[in-house]
């Protein structure tokens, strides 16, 4: 694992119970692989004085919604968990019904003709990494994790300007439930002000005249392969 380049910066609040860990990086994360350290949140513990699953207190809290298995085998419903407890994964993560079937389908198709025993393993793998990684990525219809390179793909955040999105959809690949969109670069001969009318995933969502304070009609989340680089993004509707 390379070592983590993080850049400190100014502390943000997304919402009220929301804080950040800095600006946006290209790091592996530090704390959990799949979420680059400058994407990581956190609740504030003004909210959440403690975690969920184990009750400490003192201890950062981070997004954990699901069902953890408590002392004496009781099973609760909780929204946040410490990072010892979602690392040991202790949460059932409430969207595992949507990911497991999308890990299992790529994993088909990744391990094309490979023995059953091998496919089931890397299946299995994933699934387990995923339940040990907090969904933070802004998807508020379902969580939706690219993956590349036969293993997941880190999280480094979202951007909120309508030129940053813009360039996204020129340079990465978009990834929608397994189905991927390859980068467009547009016409030369395209005015700028014309996207996304181009990008079929997009044009139905952002109007082209929205100016660069996109309208809150969704969200971006962006990702990179820890293999080969190759960036993802993904886009919900709210």
């Amino acid at each position: 694992m390379r070592p983590c380049c993080r850049r400190p910066g100014k502390e943000r609040s997304r919402s009220p119970e929301w804080s950040d860990t800095g600006e946006r990086g290209e790091c592996m994360g530090s704390i959990f692989p799949y979420v680059a350290d400058e994407a990581l949140r956190h609740y504030d513990p003004a909210y959440y004085t403690h975690c969920q699953v184990c009750r400490n207190s003192g201890t950062r809290v981070f997004t954990a919604h699901g069902t953890a298995t408590l002392a004496g085998g009781i099973r609760k419903k909780v929204y946040a968990a410490c990072a010892g407890c979602i690392q040991d994964a202790r949460v059932q993560q409430v969207d595992e019904w949507a990911t497991d079937p999308l890990i299992e389908a790529y994993v088909q198709g990744y391990l094309k003709g490979a023995e059953p025993a091998a496919v089931r393993q890397l299946q299995s793998e994933l699934k387990d990494k995923l339940r040990r990684t907090p969904h933070d990525p802004p998807q508020v219809q379902r969580t939706d994790w690219p993956m590349c390179c036969g293993d997941l793909t880190e999280y480094t955040g979202s951007p909120q300007k309508r030129t940053e999105w813009q360039a996204l959809t020129q340079t990465a690949f978009g990834w929608r439930r397994g189905e991927i969109l390859k980068p467009d670069p547009g016409d030369e001969d395209e005015p700028d002000d014309e996207w996304p009318e181009w990008n079929r995933w997009l044009e139905a969502f952002i109007p082209v005249d929205s100016g660069d304070e996109l309208p809150s009609l969704g969200a971006f989340a962006v990702f990179r392969c820890l293999r080969c680089g190759k960036r993802y993004w993904t886009f919900q509707c709210t």
